[in-house]
């Protein structure tokens, strides 16, 4: 943590990890290593590709999507594993990563075009739909890594890939006035993931501004909103995040 972060508190969810850190620093600890440790099965990344929002406001560093080549997706991406990413609305974005970095992360299928549509209290879109530059709604991508021919039904405990991911999907929800914060998708994603019977899923958020409970998270600002001034306690004397929509 920086200078900036020196007095501060943050609350840390049971069961969750962090590694903070940036791309000039790698992920070489996520990297499983040897036989014990297994990759991750759902990872979801939120990368701060460079876009008007983004400029207008310089609330993080911004970077290139060509700079996302060097994240050792393949390494890190369990056989039948899911890749969620979140992208705004330029297809030019939309395009890299279609057409040149998930082959590049290990061949990965689309299998999935989502849009996740902000709506005010009443259930009305954030702005209208044709809004000069914004959008009421952000894209999400996602794609499965292939099985692995050594990666046979025995050691999946014979369990074929779960539920068929819908390409096109719609996710509802009232946004966070926290900048850049997006809807959790653990209980929506979990349905599809390939597992053993007897298995947990490993999950991985890339770009992390918050930690949750069974997931590691990485980035260089995953402690963002762990601090403590964006919670409150109860009369339970428990950690209760402050009202953010």
């Amino acid at each position: 943590m920086g200078a900036a972060d020196q007095g501060h508190s943050f609350l840390l969810p049971p069961h969750s990890r962090f590694l903070l850190s940036d791309l000039a620093c790698g992920l070489k600890p996520l990297i499983p290593q040897g036989l014990v440790d297994r990759r991750y099965d759902l990872i979801v990344m939120d990368p701060p590709i460079l876009n008007a929002s983004v400029g207008r406001g310089k609330q993080y560093g911004c970077l290139d999507p060509y700079e996302l080549f060097v994240l050792p997706i393949r390494r890190l991406l369990a056989p039948g594993g899911i890749l969620a990413i979140w992208l705004t609305n330029r297809g030019r974005i939309h395009r890299i990563f279609r057409e040149k970095l998930l082959p590049a992360w290990g061949n990965l299928s689309l299998v999935g075009h989502w849009h996740w549509l902000k709506v005010t209290r009443s259930g009305l879109p954030v702005v209208p739909f044709h809004h000069g530059h914004r959008r009421p709604y952000e894209v999400l991508l996602l794609a499965r890594a292939p099985m692995e021919s050594s990666f046979s039904a025995s050691q999946k405990g014979g369990s074929p890939l779960r539920e068929t991911i819908p390409f096109h999907h719609v996710l509802v929800s009232v946004p966070s006035r926290q900048h850049s914060r997006k809807p959790r998708l653990q209980h929506i994603l979990d349905p599809h993931l390939t597992l053993s019977q007897d298995s947990s899923p490993r999950r991985l958020e890339l770009f992390s501004r918050s930690l949750t409970p069974g997931w590691t998270a990485w980035g260089n600002e995953c402690l963002r909103f762990q601090d403590e001034q964006f919670y409150y306690p109860n009369p339970d004397h428990v950690q209760i995040e402050r009202e953010s929509s």
